[in-house]
């Protein structure tokens, strides 16, 4: 079984951290930080990998613990993260 995808495998996808930001609507030093691990990767940002990527990367694969809910065509409506105990 293939390892699921990871924000890393979606930069390297867009060929530059540069490209990857602008595809997704962020600055080139937040990617360097979700890289670094210094910042989480929010699911608002992994519903906008899935779009840019045209669901290349799902947003289910790129964000363990989120419940995301979808629309009869497949696209994410919203999502649900389980609170911490």
């Amino acid at each position: 079984m293939a390892p699921m995808p990871t924000f890393l495998d979606f930069v390297t996808w867009a060929e530059t951290q540069r490209r990857a930001a602008a595809l997704i609507g962020l600055s080139e030093s937040m990617v360097s930080l979700i890289l670094n691990g210094k910042r989480k990767l929010l699911p608002e940002h992994a519903v906008r990998i899935e779009r840019a990527t045209g669901g290349l990367y799902r947003a289910d694969d790129l964000c363990k613990g989120v419940v995301f809910t979808r629309d009869a065509d497949g696209g994410v409506t919203g999502w649900q993260v389980k609170a911490d105990d």
